[in-house]
């Protein structure tokens, strides 16, 4: 069954992307001169961004009908709720980066991101485009602090007290943050943070495969492998020079993902 979910996920990520790049451009929903100042850089101008939307999607949608049918779901949900959560929290941002200034702000992601910017207009700030930083920054704690609190309820641990959980926890939720930060600041150059992240995301799939309690991680372990695929297919439009960028849609929750990781197989 990991075969056919594996095939599924490439050939769909492959499928979509050329699909969801012309729309992206018809959208005009690229990076603009203010994201790329230097003089070799300007050939990025107008290259879609959000294309981690894609790959997280079919990786996250497969995995999940994968784990109803092995039975290999409840180990996900840290995973699921990484992935949902700071893809939500790039995406948001990815929106207000490239969005005009005189478009229709109804959708409830704009809505989303206009709640913060008016508490920050209040004060006196002006953050510019984007989601205002104390507001990604509480996002960011606040998912970190949900998959921390997963990873102890449904990830295989040891017994812990409860001075050794609480510590357990407050570092997770740091872990998680910084990873998820880490990435963001590394996703500049065409495919380098994919290509980084399939590398990454196989050794934790290679150390689980060789781990003595592998049984209890089947459900990482396929999580891992799907995101892999569809990192490839996506690999494909992000070479240089990129068809497209993941934005932070894509390296928050890719971050996020390689901490869980590795709290999860510890």
């Amino acid at each position: 069954m990991i075969y056919l979910a594996i095939a599924i996920s490439f050939l769909a990520t492959i499928s979509i992307y050329p699909f969801f790049i012309k729309y992206l451009k018809a959208k005009s929903a690229g990076v603009s001169t203010k994201w790329y100042e230097r003089q070799e850089q300007n050939e990025k101008n107008g290259t879609p961004v959000m294309g981690g939307l894609v790959f997280l999607a079919v990786a996250l949608v497969v995995a999940i009908v994968l784990g109803l049918g092995t039975n290999t779901l409840t180990e996900m949900y840290p995973l699921i709720v990484a992935t949902i959560g700071f893809g939500f929290i790039g995406l948001v941002d990815d929106i207000e980066k490239i969005i005009p200034d005189d478009a229709s702000r109804n959708s409830f992601v704009l809505r989303f991101s206009d709640f913060f910017k008016k508490r920050a207009e209040k004060k006196g700030y002006d953050w510019g485009k984007g989601l205002t930083p104390p507001a990604k920054l509480t996002l960011q704690i606040t998912f970190s602090a949900i998959s921390a609190a997963l990873v102890l309820v449904y990830a295989p641990h040891s017994s812990f007290n409860l001075i050794f959980t609480l510590i357990y926890f407050a570092f997770s939720l740091v872990w998680i943050l910084g990873f998820s930060n880490a990435t963001n600041i590394t996703d500049g150059l065409d495919g380098l943070l994919t290509s980084l992240s399939i590398f990454s995301f196989l050794a934790f799939v290679f150390v689980i495969a060789k781990s003595p309690d592998a049984q209890q991680h089947l459900g990482l372990m396929y999580f891992d492998l799907l995101l892999i695929t569809s990192l490839l297919a996506f690999l494909f439009f992000n070479k240089p020079k990129a068809q497209i960028f993941m934005g932070d849609t894509g390296s928050l929750a890719l971050g996020a993902l390689l901490a869980v990781n590795s709290l999860v197989i510890q």
